[in-house]
C-alpha cells in the first residue's frame, strides 16, 4: 500500500521529495502508517484525554474541538493591547 501511495505522489508531484517540519524544526514524514508503530506497545501511547496526553488533552479533541487561533486584536505590543481593553 505504501509503495502505491509513493507512486501516486510521484505521478502527481513528480520526483519532488516532500519535506515538512514542526514549528520547532523537527522533521516529520508526509504520512505515517502502520509500519511506523512496529514495536510500540499501544498501551504506552494511551488514550486521548488521559495521561500521558500523547494523543491530546481532551478525549474528543480533534473530532469535536477544532484547532483554534486566538488572535490578539489591536496594534502594538501585548501591553498596549491590554491597556486599550
Amino acid at each position: 500500500m505504501e509503495k502505491e501511495w509513493q507512486e501516486e505522489c510521484t505521478r502527481v508531484d513528480g520526483n519532488r521529495e516532500p519535506e515538512a517540519t514542526t514549528a520547532a524544526g523537527i522533521p516529520v514524514k508526509p504520512v505515517y502508517g502502520p509500519s511506523d508503530i512496529d514495536g510500540i506497545d499501544l498501551r504506552e501511547i494511551g488514550m486521548p484525554g488521559l495521561y500521558p496526553y500523547t494523543r491530546g488533552t481532551h478525549p474528543l479533541q480533534y473530532q469535536f474541538r477544532p484547532w483554534s487561533n486566538q488572535f490578539g486584536l489591536g496594534y502594538g505590543l501585548p501591553d498596549d493591547t491590554r491597556k486599550r481593553s
